[in-house]
């Protein structure tokens, strides 16, 4: 799972987008859909690459199992908080 808050990336003084949030739920498929030019590859290099969000927080889920189904722990991790 993927817990996006508050999501912003800025271009100089030009905001691609700003305060984007959303839960991106396991086993689901998403689509991220616009004209060229909208920020679709923006978005996603900010959720994958945290260092390049202006402000924002984005948190994943990690699954670790071991040794089976009946061991399986789920964990958030904050990627990157801004201010």
């Amino acid at each position: 799972m993927i817990k996006i808050n508050g999501l912003t990336k800025k271009n100089g003084n030009k905001t691609i987008f700003e305060n984007v949030s959303g839960l991106l739920k396991n086993r689901n498929i998403y689509a991220l859909v616009g004209i060229n030019g909208i920020g679709k590859s923006t978005m996603l290099n900010a959720i994958t690459q945290p260092a390049s969000m202006d402000g924002g927080t984005v948190e994943m889920e990690l699954t670790v199992s071991c040794s089976g189904p009946d061991r399986i722990f789920s964990t958030f991790r904050t990627v990157k908080k801004c201010s």
